[in-house]
């Protein structure tokens, strides 16, 4: 039988549990339990609601927990805070770390679960064990290097020479999508959707064979038709229209019935000079 750690504050201290209604609430101790050791539980809400004795509508579970999970291949769940509450950061050096971490591959899920950690997408969930004594060390090393930071970058500005942050060509791709998106202004957007844009942005920048400005110019002109059409659109969309934008097949509709009545217009007057 495997155990787990259990957030004890949750009854109290987590407002978003709160507000779950009761067989929600027995649903989601439901998939941390039956989940996999990498957070990722198999869809199945027809059994899920004979074992709880409660209707489970999948769409209002993915409502209920658009900032908990990620759906990927149709039927699978990926509990985003399950692996730093179980086991912290993943180390491709730590060996108990490499069951896991092949797991995360098997599923395609490892390049994304480094992107998250990489653009600093922090989860809240904190563990039972020694929680109080981690959390105050964490204040003061956060205080330490708070100040370490703001004496260097008084330093960097009296030299004028205060760098830039870097950011990798992931973040730079849905940094992008973003603002084409107009997204700016959305409360939580990085938080929530940054995290899981990454791998439709790594797909784009592979399609793209690296090239950011390509990938970047994809999204402007591929957005620009959808919106042009009245279509609705994502990253993922992006990537899947490259390879039509890529060969010049994305022909509005508009621009499509000339061409038609252009090719129409040639064929009879090829007929009438015959």
């Amino acid at each position: 039988m495997s155990k787990r750690f259990t957030d004890t504050t949750k009854w109290t201290g987590n407002k978003w549990f709160r507000t779950l209604p009761p067989h929600y609430k027995l649903f989601w101790f439901y998939i941390l339990d039956t989940c996999d050791n990498v957070g990722v539980w198999e869809a199945d809400f027809e059994l899920a609601s004979f074992l709880l004795g409660q209707k489970i509508d999948e769409a209002e579970a993915r409502k209920l927990f658009t900032e908990q999970i990620e759906v990927f291949n149709g039927k699978k769940w990926w509990i985003l805070k399950f692996i730093p509450f179980q086991y912290g950061t993943l180390d491709e050096n730590i060996r108990p770390h490499k069951t896991f971490i092949e797991k995360l591959k098997q599923y395609g899920l490892w390049e994304h679960y480094q992107d998250t950690l990489s653009i600093g997408y922090k989860y809240s969930m904190n563990r039972d064990k020694d929680k109080d004594k981690d959390k105050d060390k964490d204040k003061d090393k956060d205080k330490d290097k708070d100040k370490e930071e703001d004496i260097k970058d008084k330093k960097e500005d009296c030299k004028g020479e205060r760098k830039e942050k870097v950011i990798t060509p992931i973040q730079q791709v849905v940094e992008h999508y973003k603002k084409v998106g107009n997204f700016q202004d959305v409360p939580n957007w990085d938080k929530t959707y940054f995290p899981r844009c990454t791998k439709s942005a790594k797909q784009l920048l592979d399609l793209s064979g690296g090239d950011i400005e390509q990938a970047k110019q994809a999204i402007t002109e591929i957005i620009g038709y959808l919106q042009g059409e009245g279509l609705s659109w994502t990253l993922e969309t992006v990537v899947k229209q490259f390879g039509h934008w890529q060969s010049g097949k994305l022909i509005p509709s508009k621009d499509r019935r000339l061409v038609g009545n252009l090719e129409a217009g040639r064929k009879f007057i090829e007929r009438g000079q015959e």
